[in-house]
């Protein structure tokens, strides 16, 4: 590894280790997207000072191209903060339908091998979500206690309509 890139790495490790654990949802659509599905037209103007407010408030942060939800603001939409891990057992024939449905409704969601056909990473407060999607035969829960002290950042993409 070179040397600039080294320290880099020193850097990032430094963060990780000694960072708060955040859990955030990043948007990666466009602002003309929002303003067209939240306000019904394309003009930006309106959106902006929304965002503005947001930030101000700490409930969401910006940059070039992504817009995340912060921790403060996910307590505020009513996100119980902790991540609970959701072993889910299918019917054989229902686990790429339910894998998509846990998809579609913003889920992070793996296939996996042995007993149970699918891991998903959850906020715990939409654990009954999971239990009413068609195909769904079992599930075993593991609610987060904390981290390791190493952040974890939830990437979680929301449908597109």
């Amino acid at each position: 590894m070179e040397k600039q890139s080294r320290k880099a790495f020193e850097i990032l490790e430094y963060i990780a280790a000694n960072g708060k654990p955040e859990a955030v949802i990043i948007f990666e659509g466009s602002q003309d997207e929002i303003a067209r599905e939240v306000f019904g037209y394309k003009t930006r103007q309106a959106l902006a000072q929304h965002l503005k407010y947001l930030r101000e408030k700490g409930l969401i942060r910006t940059g070039r191209g992504f817009i995340e939800v912060t921790q403060k603001g996910l307590e505020t939409l009513g996100s119980s903060k902790k991540l609970a891990f959701v072993l889910i057992k299918t019917r054989i024939d229902a686990i790429d339908k339910v894998r998509s449905e846990l998809h579609k409704k913003g889920f992070l969601a793996f296939k996996v091998t042995g007993d149970r056909d699918i891991v998903a990473i959850v906020d715990l407060s939409r654990i009954p979500e999971i239990l009413k999607i068609p195909g769904v035969e079992d599930t075993v829960t593991l609610v987060t206690l904390r981290s390791a002290g190493v952040p974890y950042y939830l990437v979680m993409n929301r449908s597109r309509k």
